[in-house]
Formats: C-alpha cells, structure tokens, sequence
C-alpha cells in the first residue's frame, strides 16, 4: 500500500474551514481559486502542516472532490484491471468507502507511462457523486471503442470540438474561437459535448 497526504483535503480543512465543498475539479467556481481568505501553509515536511496520512492502494491522477466532511476520489491498479472509488472523512483520515466500481480482465495499455487507469476526477453534490472511468477493453473483450478486428479506436468527435468545450470552461470566448481553433468551423456545429457545464 502507498501512503497518500491528501494535501488538497488538508488545504481546506485547515486553511479555508469555510469551505465546506470542492465539488469539482477546479473547484466551487470553476477557476480553481480558493477562497480569497484562505490561509495555506508554506512549509512542509513528513510531520510539519500534516494532519494525517492514510494509506490507499492503486494509483489515481483525478482531482480529490469535497463535500462537508468527505474527500472522495479514484484509484486503479496498476495494471488497470480494477478501478475503485473511496471515501476518506476530511478531519480524521478514516476510510469511509473503498469499493471496486470496474473490473477489466484485459485493459488496453496506457498511451502515457506517466497516467493512470483513475485520470478521470468525480463530481459530487449532496447525497450523489458523479463520474467515470474510461472504458479500456478492446471489443473482443467486450470495450465499446473497438471497430473491429484491428482494434482501433474510431472517434466520434473531432479534437478541435473537444477542446473548444475545454477553452470555453477556460474562459476563451467565442469571438476568440477561431483563431485558437481554426479548423473547429469544419467540423458540425453540435451543441455543447455536454461534459463540461
């Protein structure tokens, strides 16, 4: 088992106890800024600003969520062959939920050495939590992204259509579409993805 600090668990149950939810990846609005009276520490060691480790199995790279006194987040073997969401109380460390949600007897390899099976952070509102993970099996085991035989993956929408609903969350502005993504007016004028709201 590895040890994990949730540091961002940390940050706000100390520096900004106002701050009772962090619902999202980049937070409450949307622009990942703490409260502007948040107090955060600037030194850290094993034992200094650290007011409790729990240890967690797998790996995850998806942003910690908040609500009152939970941090729940993600996690995944290294192999991929089981993903997992957990729970962990915000002022004590204690593990609340860990649950395997995914089980994949032959995970499609990562592109990127660096990431994991758990990239993708929750989204959470009183009572629900919300997410995903990629579906990472090929079809002949049962994935949904495969085509075929050769097993490749056939997108379904473009990268400029995806990204422009990543630069609007990030402030870019219609007018200014265009010249970030200059082949986005080829693709369809389709809604919003609807992933990012």
């Amino acid at each position: 088992m590895k040890t994990l600090s949730v540091l961002f668990g940390l940050v706000l149950a100390i520096a900004s106890p106002s701050v009772a939810q962090w619902p999202e990846f980049r937070g409450p609005t949307l622009d990942g800024h703490a409260a502007p009276d948040a107090q955060f520490p600037t030194e850290w060691s094993e034992s200094k600003n650290v007011t409790w480790k729990t240890p967690l199995h797998g790996k995850g790279w998806s942003t910690p969520v908040v609500w009152g006194d939970q941090i729940w987040l993600t996690t995944a073997t290294d192999d991929g062959k089981k993903q997992s969401a957990i729970c962990i109380n915000k002022h004590s460390g204690k593990v609340l939920f860990d649950e395997i949600l995914f089980e994949n007897a032959e995970p499609r390899p990562l592109s990127n050495n660096r990431n994991t099976y758990a990239s993708p952070s929750p989204v959470i509102e009183a009572g629900k939590i919300y997410g995903t993970f990629p579906d990472i099996r090929l079809a002949e085991n049962g994935g949904a992204d495969d085509i075929g035989n050769g097993g490749r993956i056939l997108p379904t929408t473009s990268t400029d259509k995806f990204f422009s609903e990543m630069a609007t969350w990030f402030g870019v502005t219609s007018g200014d579409m265009a010249t970030v993504l200059p082949n986005l007016s080829k693709f369809s004028t389709e809604p919003s993805l609807g992933f990012i709201s």
